[in-house]
């Protein structure tokens, strides 16, 4: 009797595996499609058919800037945030780094960091204010020392708000 038991749930088991499947093939072209129209009807289209105009907009309010270790003045254009580039000076490393901070000391904003390389960094973009900008890019070392950057960053006098500029 064991025998017609194992048959009657082997099929059970294929049914509801064919079942499923198409039950969860049938939802996501479902979901597809809905997601399709509604997408449409926004008048969206993917980011790499059609750069949207704020993206565009957002790049010309960026300035990359690529500090070196002998200057600290930078000029950049009108723009509402910078992006800094950076190498750690070989002066610094008397040590082995463990942390690296970048702020913006006009107006506290912090900078998220990316490592390039063993020693090469770039920050997410950093907010700045019309006119002159202080940066600090400060290092700690597994010796305990710190050392700190100052990069001044100036911008014109701008405003910023388009609502006052018509």
């Amino acid at each position: 009797m064991t025998h017609p038991v194992r048959k009657l749930r082997r099929a059970v088991f294929q049914s509801t595996a064919v079942v499923v499947f198409v039950l969860g093939f049938m939802v996501v072209m479902g979901l597809s499609d809905q997601e399709i129209a509604f997408t449409e009807s926004l008048g969206r289209k993917p980011a790499s058919i059609e750069p949207s105009a704020s993206a565009s907009a957002r790049s010309a309010e960026v300035a990359v800037v690529s500090v070196d270790c002998a200057r600290q003045d930078y000029e950049v254009p009108a723009v509402n945030h910078v992006q800094l580039q950076f190498k750690i000076c070989p002066r610094h490393l008397s040590g082995q780094l463990q942390e690296t901070h970048v702020q913006n000391q006009s107006n506290l904003s912090t900078a998220t960091l990316f490592r390039l390389s063993s020693d090469t960094w770039t920050t997410d973009y950093l907010p700045v204010t019309p006119g002159f900008n202080q940066v600090s890019i400060r290092h700690y070392l597994n010796t305990g020392e710190r050392f700190e950057r100052i990069v001044q960053i100036h911008t014109p006098n701008f405003n910023r708000n388009p609502a006052s500029e018509e």
